[in-house]
């Protein structure tokens, strides 16, 4: 029997988000990583119903929302696009950042994309909402960071993969007491392996100095089981993790995660 942790208890969120389906004639390599290209096409569609509105997102510390790489072949492409279909995923919990799409798509009825100056026609696009709704979560399971993934600490950036402030990023983005959080993983949540290792990744932006780094790889956790309320609000964080994803750099596709049954290293 799997012993795991209760969701008795009682958090509603609701995530708002977009789907959308583009068509590229020929292939594509692109300079740095797509999720790059993913958030300029999301700031290009707020810029049309509000540039204002836009400016205030594209300046703020943290941006309010989190996207994917592009998908081919049920996989994230990090750098190289196929011909034929690509898809990406937006979230959100914020209403008013979701109406600038909605908005651009439908009232002043978008129907392509700029992606290296050349026009790519949007094929279809999906909106829809979901309410978070806490799913079990095991004493151990195994968390796969299957995007380039960094956190931060006293304005330092961390690359691997640290529990707690894992969910200090998370109890932020859910309106939680973010120290908290952080106290209680420290305590309660221990990394018990690495069963693939970890790398990391560098990515630098077109034309720019900027550069962007983050990890990869997968890491085994463990979970005690002595606080009934903290216990019971991660699964809600971890499920919340699965749309918003962790870490920084979230608008770029950074910190897409998959929760598997924890293995042993190879």
């Amino acid at each position: 029997m799997l012993v795991g942790l209760p969701v008795s208890w009682v958090f509603h969120m609701r995530i708002y988000g977009a789907y959308f389906r583009i068509s590229l004639d020929k292939e594509l390599k692109l300079p740095t990583f797509s999720g790059y290209y993913v958030r300029a096409l999301i700031f290009s569609l707020m810029r049309i119903s509000d540039p204002g509105k836009s400016i205030e997102i594209h300046s703020s510390d943290e941006y309010s929302f989190s996207t994917t790489p592009f998908i081919q072949d049920n996989a994230f492409r990090f750098r190289y696009l196929n011909p034929g279909d690509a898809l990406f995923y937006f979230y959100t919990p914020k209403k008013d950042v979701f109406d600038l799409l909605t908005e651009a798509l439908i009232s002043h009825a978008v129907d392509h994309f700029l992606l290296k100056e050349k026009p790519i026609p949007i094929i279809e696009f999906r909106m829809f909402n979901l309410d978070l709704e806490p799913s079990h979560v095991p004493l151990s399971f195994k968390l796969d960071f299957i995007t380039p993934t960094y956190f931060k600490r006293a304005g330092n950036i961390i690359l691997y993969p640290d529990p707690p402030l894992m969910i200090q990023n998370l109890a932020k983005l859910a309106g939680m007491d973010p120290e908290d959080a952080f106290r209680w993983a420290l305590f309660n949540m221990r990394v018990s392996g690495f069963p693939k290792g970890i790398k990391t990744v560098v990515f630098r932006e077109p034309k720019s100095s900027i550069f962007h780094v983050g990890f990869l790889g997968s890491v085994n956790i463990s979970l005690k089981e002595d606080d009934p309320d903290w216990s019971g609000k991660l699964p809600i964080l971890l499920e919340l993790a699965k749309y918003l994803g962790v870490g920084g750099d979230r608008s770029m596709g950074f910190g897409r995660i998959l929760i598997r049954e924890p293995e042993e290293r190879s």
